[in-house]
């Protein structure tokens, strides 16, 4: 391993998958001195992250002269075991350390000197009040006495003030002293290193043959691409809802947040995010038997017919939502791979820190209304319907809605496919004011047993706001599938039936301080033999 020349290669393009990365690296080889090697010769590329997928290297040599030819390449994997901050980081730490003991050393000899004059001058303090209570008549040389006795006490006072200013120095000190020392054990740590260095063998025989001049040439690039695991991206969106002369535009930006800490730093590289899976082999499914059996039924089944109800939902493409899972969700594609490429070049540092980076951004025309479900919430949202134009498709992802320069909401969009229709939702209307309410009536005919439920459902409108306020409202009622149950629509002025769902949809203009009331009437109608749920 010591006899082959060691050369560093540097990441020209990455390609994040959903849940790895393709690298392709170039290396620049030049031999020493301008020898030819022999006819089989080897050099190794180093920079190479250790979690490579040595099944997926592949090396070839580029160029237009003739170059050599690669015989085998494999990955040879080293860890070292430094200190954590070098050998000469550590010395200065050490020094550090060492200062700042000695520094505490003369503080203490210092706050014991004080100490020390501090009781001495107390205990002349205490034997010179004592011989003073001996002496018959100090009228004889009073100011002598009081001059001795306060430059006493000053001294003393004097002391007590440098204990408590070396008291503090000495805390500062002892502070800085452990300090000094976490950081030389820190840096004294063993840091283990990992690295990996690719090992290509070689046939120089055409290196021998020389180019177009006939001279041998000894320079040549070796592209190295491969695979490597800790890195992936993920798409996120921002909708914008922005006026336009004669109705609404909606800006949607998408971003590639990425994320890489794979050992290697790639720095001004050409970096692709792709919704590919390289990792999913394709399986036929598994063939199992679908049996279809059937029974009869009991006799107590055959006297009555079990109603259920259900609630259908209503397929909207790319319809926002606003559940969020609690895991990172994988990149949706609708089953066609799309790549995504930035126009510049990109530095993706290996810390695990997020990037984002703007990949996409389109305007669309839309078709924007306030529309209120008050079944589901008392709130009058903006509605915003939209076709998706372009080759490109709108990944399943987070995305933040703005109305103008104000952020309303974050929702989740799911797939939207080119070309498809969609609708996103822009925030609530705080002027638009609503109640809902049910009024009901049971009653079965005497004779036949038959079955019928009238429901009213009335719903109360009032606008807050000083301006006129065009609202949209979606009600529904039940729609049967036997024949066993009939639901007939008696009373719904202002509202419009779509007869095949059930829904209900009503459009009004509600002026400034107006207040509006909606109501429908619907029946249900059973035979006796029917159980139903409600």
């Amino acid at each position: 391993m010591s006899s082959t020349p060691t050369f560093s290669g540097r990441a020209e393009r990455v390609t994040l998958f959903e849940d790895r990365a393709e690298v392709v690296r170039i290396a620049r080889i030049d031999l020493d001195g301008g020898s030819l090697p022999g006819a089989v010769f080897s050099v190794a590329v180093e920079g190479i992250s250790p979690l490579i997928d040595d099944r997926s290297l592949q090396v070839r040599a580029l160029g237009d002269e003739p170059g050599p030819r690669v015989l085998s390449a494999s990955v040879t994997r080293t860890m070292s075991l430094p200190d954590a901050a070098g050998a000469e980081a550590v010395e200065a730490l050490e020094q550090g350390r060492l200062g700042a003991h000695r520094a505490l050393l003369g503080l203490t000899r210092a706050r014991d000197r004080t100490t020390a004059r501090q009781k001495h001058l107390d205990a002349i303090g205490g034997a010179w009040i004592e011989s003073l209570s001996r002496i018959p008549d100090l009228s004889q040389d009073a100011e002598g006495w009081s001059g001795a006795w306060a430059a006493m006490r000053e001294a003393s006072e004097q002391a007590a003030r440098e204990l408590v200013e070396l008291n503090h120095q000495s805390q500062r000190a002892t502070e800085a002293l452990s300090l000094a020392e976490r950081r030389l054990h820190q840096a004294r740590q063993i840091e283990p290193r990992c690295g990996a260095t690719v090992v290509v063998q070689l046939d120089g025989a055409e290196l021998r043959k020389g180019g177009a001049d006939g001279e041998p040439s000894t320079a040549f690039e070796l592209e190295l691409t491969y695979r490597v695991p800790c890195a992936l991206w993920r798409p996120e969106h921002l909708a914008r809802l922005v006026p336009v002369e004669g109705g609404h535009e909606v800006e949607i930006i998408t971003w590639a947040t990425a994320w890489q800490i794979t050992g290697e730093d790639w720095n001004n590289v050409s970096i692709s995010f792709s919704t590919a899976r390289p990792a999913s082999a394709a399986a036929a499914p598994l063939v199992e038997d679908d049996v279809v059996w059937s029974r009869r039924k009991t006799d107590q089944e055959r006297k009555n017919v079990v109603v259920e109800t259900r609630d259908q939902t209503i397929q909207t493409s790319g319809e926002a939502t606003g559940q969020r899972d609690s895991e990172m969700p994988g990149v949706d594609d609708g089953g066609e791979p799309v790549t995504y490429s930035p126009s510049a070049a990109i530095s993706l540092p290996s810390t695990g820190e997020p990037l984002r980076v703007e990949v996409c951004r389109v305007r669309l025309p839309a078709s924007v209304k306030r529309t209120l479900t008050p079944e589901l919430a008392l709130v009058a949202h903006h509605k915003a319907s939209l076709t998706l134009k372009g080759d490109k498709p709108l990944l399943a992802g987070p995305m933040r809605l703005a109305r103008g320069s104000s952020l309303v909401g974050l929702s989740r969009v799911d797939f939207v496919a080119a070309g498809a229709p969609f609708e996103l939702g822009f925030g609530p209307d705080d002027a638009i004011r609503a109640r809902r309410k049910i009024r009901e009536e049971r009653d079965r005919t005497a004779i036949v047993n038959t079955q019928k439920i009238t429901r009213e459902v009335t719903i109360s409108l009032s606008n807050l706001s000083g301006q006129p306020r065009a609202l949209t409202i979606l009600e529904r009622i039940p729609v049967s599938e036997i024949e066993a149950v009939e639901i007939h629509l008696d009373e719904a002025h202002g509202w419009t039936l779509d007869p095949q769902d059930g829904f209900l949809t009503a459009d009004l203009l509600l002026a400034p301080k107006d207040t509006r009331q909606l109501s429908l009437t619907y029946t249900i109608k059973a035979g006796s033999q029917v159980v139903l749920p409600f």
